[in-house]
């Protein structure tokens, strides 16, 4: 759209240029919107939105420095406690005292960052659509705002933020943000809102190993020693207020009890500990000799090194760097809510924008694929595995808003769908660790030139070798 205006005294013209690329993400994102105040016609999560309500006044009382004592329950880290200080601030301000006005208050913020991370998916599947294909009908808007849509009415990105109120949508935005800005070659930027999303919520460490290895790999020592030095400075910007110059110290510990608060194999999650059963102590023995915690613990650390030398791998040998490093950020976030303890059922929330993503660059190459490539096999896996993974996540949300929003009282009986999906929590826990298997069996798949072009190579060695009469040499030279 262009409106163009001449001034009086030169007959200037002035041109003002909307792109039309924003009209679908401005619908999505409007429309999500109104789904999303919908959706706060349920209650929120009561033992959630209580402790909410409690911090931000609060901070508002005892201001940061104390907050964090031993007699009080806080196991948020400080990011976030920030957010709930304004809020609280707001809502005294303007004397809000309506129950539905301030539980909406304390559920915009999260709302707004799943649109936020909406409008992120847009823009980064429009420039990936134009840089791989060459298509006349300009088909990018189009293709943009159905992966936009596709994670704006995702039921299990509605139902995190706009019913229960929690705050997964905060640092997951800050997560996807900060592989997006790695890719566009802006690390100091990327480490800093890494940063911001470990100090919101701890679980965003999961997307560690994939950004320590394009660091480190991809830019100059220098860079990535300002990149680190400007998160410090963060932690240090936003710790201090709370603990002062004992702010390590303190803030580990803030930290550790937050880990102990719930010291359980899973807390309903579906996951590997839940085929087993929920809430069980995982400080006992019983599977191969070690308590729950250290063999999960112990699997995480082999998952964790065999993905990183993979990923060095891949991406000193392929050109696709965008392709690849959403590959393996949707191993490293899926792979410790699968096998760690003390996993809550939201702690999936992060793995489902990135395979999302991922499966968006999966459908792009097989519509922009070069002549030299071969066809993308499992092309279609991708985005079924992130709907079938949408639809467990939120079966596994629904059971658990609704437990506790009767508890301890039991859920109606005439509630069929809450026993329906409570009574085989353990079913839907084997499906969800099979969605995770079925991803990694099939990784090597869509990274075929990491093996493939050596044991061609090692093949035809051999052949020739065989046929002079000479040894064939090891696949590794």
């Amino acid at each position: 759209m262009t409106t163009d205006a001449a001034g009086e005294s030169g007959g200037r013209t002035m041109e003002i240029r909307v792109s039309r690329d924003w009209f679908p993400l401005i619908v999505v994102i409007l429309l999500g919107l109104l789904v999303r105040f919908w959706a706060m016609r349920w209650p929120p999560f009561p033992n959630d939105m209580a402790a909410y309500i409690a911090w931000g006044d609060r901070m508002r009382d005892v201001g940061p420095r104390g907050f964090y004592v031993a007699d009080v329950f806080a196991d948020y880290a400080p990011g976030y406690i920030y957010v709930f200080w304004l809020t609280s601030l707001f809502q005294h301000a303007f004397d809000i005292t309506a129950t539905t006005w301030v539980h909406f208050l304390y559920r915009f913020p999260p709302v707004l960052c799943d649109l936020a991370t909406t409008a992120l998916i847009y823009w980064f599947v429009l420039r990936a659509f134009r840089e791989r294909v060459d298509d006349p009908d300009d088909a990018a808007p189009t293709w943009a705002a159905l992966a936009a849509a596709c994670y704006a009415f995702n039921p299990a990105i509605i139902f995190n933020s706009a019913p229960w109120g929690q705050t997964d949508s905060v640092f997951t935005l800050l997560m996807v943000l900060s592989l997006l800005l790695v890719l566009r070659r802006q690390p100091e930027w990327s480490v800093l809102s890494f940063a911001l999303a470990f100090l919101i919520k701890p679980q965003s460490i999961s997307l560690a190993p994939a950004l320590a290895v394009a660091l480190l790999l991809w830019f100059p020592p220098a860079r990535v020693a300002r990149a680190l030095g400007m998160s410090l400075t963060l932690g240090v910007v936003l710790l201090f207020p709370f603990f002062g110059f004992s702010m390590v110290g303190d803030f580990s510990r803030v930290l550790r009890n937050a880990t102990d608060t719930y010291p359980y194999t899973s807390l309903y999650s579906f996951n590997l500990w839940g085929v087993f059963g929920f809430w069980l102590d995982d400080r006992t023995s019983g599977f191969f000799g070690m308590e729950a915690r250290t063999l999960g613990f112990l699997l995480y650390a082999i998952g964790v090194a065999a993905g990183v030398v993979w990923l060095v791998a891949a991406l000193r040998r392929t050109t696709d760097r965008a392709f690849t490093l959403l590959l393996f950020s949707v191993y490293f976030t899926f792979l410790p809510v699968m096998v760690l303890t003390r996993m809550h059922e939201r702690y999936f929330y992060p793995v489902l924008p990135f395979l999302l993503l991922f499966a968006a660059l999966c459908q792009l190459k097989s519509v922009a694929r070069d002549a030299e490539d071969r066809a993308l096999p499992f092309v279609m896996a991708p985005f079924l595995l992130y709907v079938a993974l949408a639809v467990l996540h939120t079966m596994n949300l629904y059971a658990v808003y609704e437990f506790y929003r009767y508890f301890p009282a039991p859920v109606p009986e005439g509630n069929r769908l809450f026993y329906r999906v409570f009574d085989s929590m353990k079913v839907w826990s084997v499906l969800t660790l099979l969605c995770f298997t079925t991803f990694v069996v099939l990784m090597p798949s869509w990274l075929p030139r990491l093996v493939r072009p050596v044991i061609t190579r090692w093949w035809a060695d051999g052949e020739r070798s065989g046929e002079s009469g000479t040894a064939a040499p090891s696949p590794t030279a």
